[in-house]
């Protein structure tokens, strides 16, 4: 009670009993100001006692939340409590008295939750993983209390025909059930059909994710009758499900159920053109829809020739991700033609080998999007030199441009000319990708000109463009004034310890910088001894990528050394950097002494 200076109070193997509540309460009101963690580490709590336990931790106004891992309790301002309580005493009463509730195995002897009270809006949320044999009484007595929300969270279960009716019957009593996910997990088709049957009864469902499951044609069938039944349904996630263009028919009389649905995801089940052309007349129905992703279905030209100008018609849109779709130059003319009348702001074209054609059919959609795209991504897709130049036109018109992706498309020095020429005019980018690209460092030269004007920059990516140590000084000149960056990516650039001190100049002033690659990039000990003194001056760095260089034993002394000045740093990588065994008694003793240090890689070596 005398000791001001007291923050944490920590507790072990202890017994929870009235006398230790009464203690409790004495000292948090002396020093509710001073202190803030009081921990208990595996505490002995009866059953008999955790009513009591849970009012007083209502009681002291400190939020709470269940951690069965570490089967601790900790009260923390603003923060968390965690505790161990049996599913038997958490009827109608108890739960009542709080807005957040999740329950998670309950199956076990303990059973798993959490309970977090001042919540505007009382919300259940029951989560079912791993083996599970039955569903305690009471925990269908919780979810049928009334509430505005309840989820239910399904993930790695296997749901047969010893199980599949757990599940239903919990679904069936959730009186106010809005969300549902289902991940990883082994449904069978009776599995599925009774959720389906179950559902029929909820009004209120208005998110369905379903995702990494493989599902046969019945249970996808099962799932069109199931969303055909939600009419409030907002949003529909059944990614990397891979029911192929069989599914894709059996999905698509539930979808064009589905008027009010805002957001659709079917990425990574490759239905192909024939799937493409039976999704075309649901989608149609969706006139409210705003995120669309397609990502991985091998739609291919053909389907674009189905899918083209049913999406054009989408007039609310603003997210659509085609990536990895082998459009091809023919595939993305037939979809950038009928997408004049929509204002899209997210626009992933990624993987698709567009070809120059493809990126000048590109540029004349861009023309016609009233300046609304935000996030144009177009990775890995052969553009080349000659394709760049019809972007430079378009790319002055984009104003409102945040994040550009032209990675990995061989642009080479004329190609980032010619983007550079565009991006000089936009001042909201905030992440550029040219990684991959072989701009050399000539085209490290046109980039800088550009980056200069890039205030807001926060991420910027240039790895694989063996820049070497010329194009490195560009680089340090053309970020001078991006004061705000955040990631730096220089990997694979040769630039040697020359050219990473022209870096290190600019890295000074970057207080905000969180990660720094630069592997591969033939950095000596002298490097290593000019970088280990500016990492002093880097308040926020959380990672530094050093792998494959050439340290050596004195590098790595150097760098390691100065770790304690560098309190933020939490993953170090000094793999591959031809380090002594004789040195790593070194290393060891040094990383002792850097408590928040979390990670150090040092294999190859």
């Amino acid at each position: 009670e005398t000791n001001s200076f007291i923050k944490t109070l920590q507790f072990k193997n202890i017994e929870i009993t009235e006398r230790f509540l009464v203690s409790m309460t004495l000292i948090l009101e002396k020093k509710r100001e001073n202190l803030e963690v009081v921990s208990l580490q595996k505490p002995k709590i009866d059953s008999s006692m955790m009513d009591r336990v849970l009012k007083f931790f209502q009681q002291n106004d400190f939020i709470s939340h269940f951690d069965g891992i570490k089967n601790e309790i900790k009260l923390e301002k603003n923060m968390h409590l965690s505790y161990n309580i049996p599913l038997t005493v958490l009827d109608k009463s108890v739960s009542s008295h709080y807005n957040y509730l999740t329950l998670e195995n309950p199956n076990l002897k303990f059973k798993s939750c959490g309970l977090i009270n001042k919540k505007p809006n009382k919300e259940i949320v029951v989560s079912l993983s791993n083996e599970m044999t039955e569903i305690h009484e009471n925990m269908m007595k919780l979810v049928e209390v009334p509430t505005n929300n309840c989820t239910i969270n399904v993930s790695n279960v296997t749901i047969n025909k010893d199980t599949n009716n757990h599940v239903a019957d919990l679904v069936s009593h959730c009186s106010s059930l809005n969300k549902l996910y289902i991940s990883w997990s082994d449904i069978s088709d009776t599995g599925m059909k009774e959720i389906f049957l179950s559902i029929n009864s909820t009004k209120n469902l208005s998110e369905i994710k379903i995702i990494d499951n493989n599902f046969s044609e019945k249970a996808m069938k099962s799932i069109s009758n199931m969303i055909a039944n939600c009419h409030g349904l907002k949003s529909l996630d059944l990614s990397r499900n891979n029911f192929g263009e069989k599914g894709a028919l059996c999905l698509a009389p539930g979808l064009g159920e589905c008027s009010e649905l805002i957001q659709l995801n079917l990425s990574f089940n490759i239905f192909g053109p024939k799937g493409s052309a039976s999704l075309c007349k649901p989608l149609q129905v969706c006139r409210k829809l705003k995120a669309l992703e397609l990502r991985s279905n091998s739609i291919g030209s053909e389907g674009a020739k189905y899918l083209g100008e049913t999406i054009g018609k989408l007039t609310t849109l603003k997210v659509l991700d085609l990536s990895s779709n082998c459009l091809g130059f023919k595939g993305t003319d037939l979809f950038m033609k009928n997408l004049h009348s929509t204002e899209l702001e997210v626009l992933d074209l990624g993987s698709n080998n567009l070809g120059a054609e493809g990126v000048a059919s590109l540029a004349g959609a861009l023309k016609n999007m009233k300046n609304s795209i935000q996030k144009l991504l177009l990775y890995y897709n052969n553009i080349g030199a000659e394709g760049c130049d019809p972007l430079s036109e378009v790319l002055p018109l984009c104003t409102n441009l945040s994040t550009f992706d032209i990675s990995n498309n061989s642009i080479g020095s004329q190609g980032a000319e010619f983007i550079s020429s565009g991006l000089k005019f936009l001042k909201k980018i905030e992440q550029l990708d040219l990684s991959w690209n072989s701009i050399g460092k000539e085209g490290a030269y046109a980039i800088s000109i550009a980056l200069k004007q890039h205030s807001k920059l926060r991420i910027l990516d240039l790895s694989w463009n063996l820049m070497c140590y010329e194009g490195a000084y560009h680089i340090s000149m053309g970020i001078s004034n991006c004061l705000n960056i955040e990631k730096l990516h220089l990997f694979y650039n040769d630039i040697g310890s020359d050219g990473l001190r022209f870096i290190i100049l600019v890295i000074k002033k970057l207080k905000n910088l969180k990660e720094l690659y630069l592997s591969n990039n033939n950095i000596d000990s002298d490097g290593a001894s000019h970088l280990a003194q500016v990492i002093k001056e880097c308040p926020v760095l959380v990672k530094l990528d050093l792998y494959n260089n050439s340290l050596k034993d004195e590098g790595a002394k150097i760098l390691t050394s100065n770790l304690s000045l560098c309190s933020s740093l939490k993953s170090l990588d000094i793999s591959r950097n031809k380090i002594s065994k004789k040195v790593f008694d070194y290393l060891e003793q040094q990383l002792q002494q850097q408590q928040k240090l979390v990670k150090i890689k040092l294999s190859e070596n």
